[in-house]
């Protein structure tokens, strides 16, 4: 990357990890809000099943991507 891209790259990345974190915490609302009819434990496991879900495409997708740019490749 280009020295003078650098602060733009930066400034993206922390909007995107910032905007990630607010739909995250939204979407976990969301669904325990949802699911409160029910009983609380219930409630909580259906809202802690989309953070881990959402780990684990995060997980799948670092291990899709770090091998190409170690190699040179684009994905």
């Amino acid at each position: 990357m280009e020295h003078s891209l650098v602060c733009a790259a930066s400034g993206v990345f922390n909007a995107t990890h910032h905007l990630g974190g607010a739909l995250g915490s939204a979407a976990t609302g969301a669904l325990l809000q949802a699911r409160l009819g029910h009983t609380p434990t219930t409630a909580t496991q259906a809202a802690l099943a989309f953070p881990v879900a959402a780990l684990l495409v995060g997980l799948a997708c670092c291990a899709v991507v770090r091998p190409a740019a170690a190699t040179g490749q684009t994905v």
